[in-house]
């Protein structure tokens, strides 16, 4: 295959496809050229000569578009530091062509042989220039001639080693560009969702604002990266592909078994990561239709993976599915964790199958949308950093969105209350439904959990079928805990625009006030999650605090990307929480 396909593109189900249009549609972004504060890096094919150009000036990428070469990036994974003036640490990158190998070649030394400098494309530096910096990698195709400069972690990068290119060198190093206009979000709160925001401004942070950098990684949803002491994150996926392993949640068969899958994350830089260690496990999701991944943390050598069920009214799996919300209208229990203590080579799962409805860690059941609610749909385990370093009691805390009331929306996107959970972080205790304690909003410190009865559970918060996926993670630097949720901005549906919200507060327990309400953010966002590996260590002079957001997007409403980089895939986008 040639070099511009994408490993990633294959296995795509009809639902992923119509973000490949969009996302080639975003091509459009490479003209951008960003003067002193970064130049991305543009890559164009051309089929006849099989020759690679990657350039960082308009003059090359007017040359290439006039002579035959098709533009292939759908991203921009770096760039060079500048390309119109030196900076103090870079040295001057050049293009170099061989009118007899037909070979473009992007590099910072002259070859020799026939190839003639054609121009000065801008200046990289020779060493990491801080933690956005990226590897510029020099791979070569002996079969074509072809020199190839790929950004480290790319979707170039991927796609030249599986066309059997081999990496040369390091050629240097470049700048995780801007890849759109930084802005902030608007928080609009919505006063039509039937009971009013319960929640006050926060007097701490303000707003969000996107700072026009992100990577895109596989072809999958559903990330929830944990942080290990080895300094790699771990975490599940599903319903697509990642370097080849196919995973699928949903399930219609008799007898069929669902598939969740799971990745180990190498790298510090969140522009520039490394996927290895995929692979996927097997689980029935019966008498349900769906099962997919949920919490995830690595702890003391161990890795536990959470499972969580979904349905339809009819009992058929996933979209279009007969159901009042349009898609998975059923949120079915917390199957509980299995574990892994050797990377995901072998897997410890209670329940590979469930005997009943109720056949769970918490017991809870769904039967249908009428007869009972859950309180833990798709919980999440609260982010205390690298292996629960900021737990107050060394526990393991999880939160999930469900409901109490009969008539309450409750789906894979929806309902009205979120709850909290706590356990020690052992095989034996995690697996053990009496060692559970769940919040009970009573009393005081341990007065305030019910031990090993899911039935004395109390919401942490509520918002009348105005919560959904709920996360938490902890900020050090400013001593916060911020929540989010994402629900459906047209309840109760969920192949629609999706909203997303940001809570904080100075304790675990509240409490909540609002940071910013996104509305119909991605347009459809979901699974949004803060890594506490890519928050900042510190806030800025004026309070302003630096992080990644995680989030897989527009499953089923296939519409212009917002922001850039949104799409069915994992998303780590750098946002910033200022006053």
């Amino acid at each position: 295959s040639d070099v511009y396909k994408r490993q990633e593109y294959g296995g795509l189900t009809n639902r992923q496809m119509g973000r490949v249009v969009s996302l080639l549609l975003m091509a459009g972004f490479a003209l951008m050229v960003l003067g002193d504060s970064g130049s991305p890096l543009s890559s164009y094919y051309n089929f006849e000569a099989q020759d690679n150009l990657v350039t960082a000036t308009r003059a090359g990428m007017l040359f290439a578009e006039s002579h035959n070469y098709k533009h292939v990036n759908l991203q921009f994974d770096g760039g060079v530091a500048s390309n119109s003036s030196q900076l103090a640490g870079s040295t001057a990158i050049y293009q170099y062509y061989s009118a007899s190998l037909k070979d473009s070649y992007l590099t910072r030394t002259n070859p020799g042989g026939d190839y003639t400098m054609v121009r000065l494309e801008g200046y990289v530096y020779l060493k990491s220039a801080g933690p956005e910096a990226v590897e510029l990698r020099q791979y070569f195709s002996k079969d074509r001639n072809d020199h190839f400069l790929c950004a480290q972690g790319s979707p170039e990068e991927q796609s030249a080693v599986a066309a059997g290119y081999q990496m040369a060198r390091v050629e240097a190093y470049g700048v995780g560009v801007p890849m759109f206009e930084p802005f902030v979000w608007n928080s609009t709160v919505p006063t039509n969702r039937g009971t009013p925001c319960p929640f006050a401004q926060s007097g701490h942070f303000q707003t969000v604002s996107f700072e026009g950098r992100y990577a895109n990684y596989g072809g999958a949803d559903t990330w929830y990266p944990t942080w290990a002491a080895d300094g790699n994150l771990y975490t599940p996926w599903t319903d697509g592909a990642v370097n080849g392993v196919a995973a699928g949640s949903g399930c219609a068969a008799e007898g069929c078994m669902s598939t969740t899958g799971f990745a180990t994350v190498i790298g510090d830089n969140p522009l520039a990561l490394n996927l290895t260690g995929v692979g996927k496990f097997a689980s029935s999701p019966s008498p349900y239709h769906g099962r997919y991944p949920c919490g995830s943390l690595y702890y003391n050598k161990t890795w536990f993976y959470g499972t969580y069920t979904l349905d339809n009214e009819n009992h058929q799996p996933g979209q279009n599915a007969a159901g009042y919300c349009e898609n998975w209208c059923i949120q079915g229990p917390f199957a509980g964790f299995r574990w892994t203590t050797d990377y995901g080579e072998s897997w410890t799962e209670p329940r590979v199958h469930m005997g009943n409805w109720s056949d769970n860690i918490f017991g809870e059941q769904a039967p249908d949308n009428h007869t009972s609610k859950v309180k833990f749909g798709a919980p999440h385990v609260v982010d205390f950093g690298q292996e629960l370093e900021h737990s107050p009691d060394g526990k393991m805390y999880i939160v999930g969105h469900g409901a109490s009331k009969p008539y309450s929306p409750t789906s894979w996107m929806q309902a009205s209350e979120v709850y909290m959970a706590r356990v020690d972080p052992t095989v034996e205790a995690v697996s053990d439904r009496s060692q559970w304690e769940f919040y009970s909003g009573t009393g005081q410190g341990d007065d305030q959990w019910a031990q090993g009865d899911v039935t004395q559970a109390r919401p942490l918060l509520n918002w009348g079928n105005t919560t959904g996926v709920t996360t938490m993670t902890f900020l050090p630097a400013v001593q916060k805990f911020v929540m989010c949720i994402s629900t459906p901005s047209f309840s109760p549906f969920t192949e629609r625009q999706f909203d997303t919200y940001f809570l904080e507060s100075s304790s675990l327990y509240g409490p909540f006030s609002m940071i910013s309400y996104m509305a119909e953010f991605g347009p459809e966002s979901y699974f949004v999650n803060i890594p506490s590996k890519f928050v900042a260590p510190k806030a800025d002079a004026d309070g302003s605090l630096s992080m990644y957001l995680s989030y897989s997007a527009n499953f089923a409403f296939h519409s212009d990307s917002n922001p850039p980089g949104s799409g069915y895939h994992w998303t780590l986008t750098k946002i910033k929480l200022s006053p």
